[in-house]
């Protein structure tokens, strides 16, 4: 039998998580995609009231997983997403709760599920360290009058991202 997995917003980011999980003959359902359309096999877009939490394996929120008040962002949607502890609640007790940044409403309303931190995996935060750092150099580029090869770069805060932009930096000759 196939697992449902459910997508509660995101960003450019989930376009390829989307079709990596259909490429898995997974179930995926979409909340917070309405400016889009997709061709793929295994794909539902629904709006949040329509979502059968009783029948979802796995809940992927935003990278950015929800505000105080269970708002979640969506880059492909106006509509507001609110992800509440009742729906939280009828998911499967096996149920997979995914997201970048944790929070105490988010904890609380997961307490009775697996919440999985996917930032806290050394494989996820360093990956998506790389466009952070792609885009800081970026940045770098556009606001200043001299080019980055020779420059004096310093890096504070030596985590993940701060990592991969002194590499980065270096490589361009920083």
């Amino acid at each position: 039998m196939r697992k449902n997995v459910l997508i509660i917003g995101g960003d450019q980011r989930y376009l390829e998580v989307i079709r990596i999980l259909t490429e898995q003959e997974l179930n995926v359902f979409l909340v917070g995609f309405d400016q889009l359309s997709f061709a793929l096999p295994n794909v539902t877009k629904l709006r949040l009231d329509e979502v059968d939490f009783e029948k979802i394996d796995v809940v992927l929120l935003a990278i950015g997983g929800t505000d105080d008040h269970g708002r979640i962002a969506s880059d492909f949607s106006e509509a507001e997403l609110v992800l509440t502890e009742e729906m939280i609640a009828q998911t499967p007790k096996h149920a997979l709760i995914c997201t970048g940044v944790l929070n105490d409403y988010l904890v609380g309303i997961c307490r009775e599920r697996t919440l999985i931190d996917l930032y806290a995996r050394d494989d996820v935060a360093i990956y998506n360290s790389i466009p952070s750092a792609e885009g800081i150099l970026q940045t770098a580029m556009q606001e200043t009058d001299y080019t980055i090869h020779g420059a004096n770069v310093l890096v504070l805060g030596f985590g993940r991202v701060g990592a991969t932009v002194a590499h980065l930096f270096h490589a361009v000759g920083a």
